[in-house]
């Protein structure tokens, strides 16, 4: 998926639309139906229940940048279709094609500011930005996580050494 795609839907669910409250919601449904025990079918259901008022067909656009490439799009069956209701069914239907493929788990929250971010550089990343990350780090939390696990770093080399 291309970056700027992705950072359209990012911004999309970060806003305060109705449709993002409720694509937030079906992600985070996703994100717990994909630990749970596979046998667990109220939970099935009831994601299931939330996807079928996401039904769509595909459509096909042009490029808007010129590529001559050509983007094929879903578009929502119901009758009131509006422009909110195909960005909504856009993010859904991308979110399941992440859960497809296994991706679901880059989306996060950012630690600091509760925003949403795809985290690219893999399991450790827990801040949408640097601002975030460095102020985090300021505050007393960071500053005692940071302690925290100098101590344990400090006491993981002493062991080593002793081994010597």
């Amino acid at each position: 998926m291309p970056d700027f795609v992705l950072a359209d839907i990012l911004k999309w669910l970060n806003g305060r639309a109705k449709g993002a409250a409720r694509a937030r919601g079906i992600l985070e449904m996703l994100k717990e139906f994909g630990k749970s025990n596979p046998r667990d079918s109220n939970r099935a259901d009831a994601l299931n229940a939330r996807l079928k008022r996401y039904q769509s067909f595909p459509f096909a656009l042009s490029d808007l940048r010129g590529s001559g490439r050509i983007w094929i799009d879903e578009r929502p069956l119901k009758r009131n279709r509006t422009p909110r209701s195909y960005k909504e069914t856009f993010v859904v239907r991308k979110f399941v094609d992440f859960a497809k493929a296994g991706m679901l788990g880059g989306f996060r929250r950012c630690e600091h500011c509760t925003a949403w971010f795809f985290a690219k550089t893999g399991i450790r990343q827990r801040f949408c930005c640097k601002l975030c990350r460095e102020t985090f780090r300021k505050s007393p939390d960071g500053r005692e996580e940071r302690r925290a696990y100098m101590r344990s770093l400090r006491e993981t080399l002493k062991s080593i050494e002793s081994r010597k």
